[in-house]
């Protein structure tokens, strides 16, 4: 009997298509052990997300006497979370005090979001913050990644353009900022999102230049994604059972998002459109965008193309259509979070319901990072996924007892399966500063920081 040589390969391997793009394999056990020694052998993948408005009055967790608890409650409305308690912290009594530097309630929807994960005080009347969370681990393990981070938003938000009593839009709409003036562009349209991840060159490469012929763009893709496939496919005669199964999710995921992108029955109205239209008005629109945002960034995430990215939910101001039932027409948060509809009074249960379909995104989210094994762990066990909201109290407009949960220990750096209860006014820097470090930035301040959250660092 002829005996088969076995192969290695590592965890940068790459499978080509096309005009040579790349997508980085899975975790197989055939993988270099050396790369795998550890479970902290390689850095977090880390996502920061953001929701508006906060919460009711009384809806979220009320602190606790400091200390950490393994035995905690979420609230209800995030109770499409409870399969992943083991899996995350909830961390109670921070708060973002630069968002409360200002003219009293004057632009502090601007000023709660524009320094969510900066931490410093914006400037009114001009453009001046300070370096995002995300663009500061972009910048200290980008440089080995073909997309440094990922800016995302969903489609079909539709942002107003005024200032907030003297903050500009740029504050209220962005959660990323490479410098005191700058912003990072979001990105909304998964179609061209994906047209970037398959055209990434992969590690330390640069990124392949588009084709220029939009009418060839689907069959390009047909060709680059079959190529990519075939590859995997060579690759399961090689390999053991387990690594088989694996080999087959990330087959199955990537020919997944090619039907769903070159099939237009199978998208939601918007996807690929220059000018989106609104969505329909008897639901699932934006479930249908979340998810295939969520798809498509899962994707750059467990290839290997970015090491980061942030993404907003919606924005404090947006006139969206969530297509809930009882809620046809209502599109606009903001009001609802003070209990009104176009300066009607009406009832609160309306914004819970809103926010607690957020967090059935996130379960959605977690569920499938949760179901990608990576051998030391899940996708989810080795990444970090950051949730919070500019508010703690929407309707009061209260930077104070904020919400904040972080699903995934980064690999066993973070404490999880617990509630972490801090002092009151404890700055919410804190938290943010712990994930950076445990995505291996050096850095012993963030912000208005005053240290680390006892407990959340291993």
């Amino acid at each position: 009997m002829r005996r088969v040589k076995p192969i290695t390969v590592t965890r940068r391997s790459l499978l080509r298509g096309a005009a040579g793009v790349s997508l980085s394999l899975p975790w197989l056990e055939i993988m270099e052990s050396k790369a795998q020694t550890a479970p902290n052998a390689t850095l977090p993948r880390v996502l920061f997300i953001y929701f508006p408005t906060g919460y009711r009055s009384g809806d979220w967790v009320k602190n606790k006497t400091p200390g950490s608890y393994t035995e905690f409650e979420l609230p209800g409305i995030a109770k499409a979370l409870d399969p992943f308690k083991k899996k995350l912290t909830l961390i109670t009594g921070m708060s973002n005090d630069p968002a409360a530097v200002g003219n009293g309630g004057d632009g502090i929807h601007a000023r709660g979001t524009g320094c969510f994960l900066t931490n410093e005080v914006l400037q009114m009347g001009g453009f001046k913050t300070g370096i995002s969370a995300d663009q500061i681990i972009a910048k200290n393990n980008g440089s080995k990644f073909c997309i440094p981070s990922l800016v995302l938003s969903i489609p079909d938000e539709k942002p107003p353009t005024f200032a907030e009593d003297g903050y500009g839009s740029v504050y209220y709409n962005n959660i990323s900022f490479t410098g005191p003036t700058a912003n990072v562009q979001k990105e909304n349209k998964p179609k061209d999102l994906f047209d970037r991840l398959t055209k990434c060159g992969g590690f330390g490469m640069a990124p392949m230049q588009p084709d220029p012929a939009v009418t060839e763009r689907a069959a390009f893709e047909k060709k680059v994604m079959g190529s990519v496939k075939d590859e995997a496919t060579r690759l399961m005669n090689c390999v053991g059972q387990a690594d088989r199964i694996r080999l087959q999710q990330y087959y199955d995921s990537i020919a997944e998002l090619e039907r769903r992108f070159q099939d237009p029955t199978n998208m939601p109205m918007t996807m690929g459109c220059d000018s989106p239209t609104a969505p329909p008005a008897n639901g699932g629109a934006f479930f249908a965008n979340s998810k295939l945002m969520m798809d498509t960034a899962l994707v750059a995430l467990k290839c290997g193309l970015t090491p980061v990215a942030t993404m907003m939910l919606d924005g404090a101001f947006s006139h969206r259509n969530y297509g809930l039932q009882d809620i046809d027409g209502v599109d606009y948060v903001h009001g609802l979070s003070h209990g009104e509809i176009a300066g009607i009074s009406a009832d609160h249960p309306r914004w819970v319901k809103i926010t607690t379909h957020f967090f059935e995104h996130f379960a959605y989210l977690l569920q499938q990072m949760d179901a990608v094994n990576e051998g030391n762990g899940t996708m989810l066990d080795n990444s970090i996924v950051y949730i919070g909201s500019e508010f703690g109290d929407g309707n009061g407009h209260s930077i104070k007892q904020l919400p904040c949960l972080i699903a995934g220990s980064g690999g066993g750096r973070l404490n999880v399966g617990r509630q972490i209860a801090v002092p009151d006014n404890t700055p919410s820097a804190n938290s943010i500063l712990d994930v950076m470090r445990a995505a291996g930035v050096e850095k012993t301040a963030h912000g208005n920081s005053t240290g680390q959250i006892p407990g959340l660092a291993v």
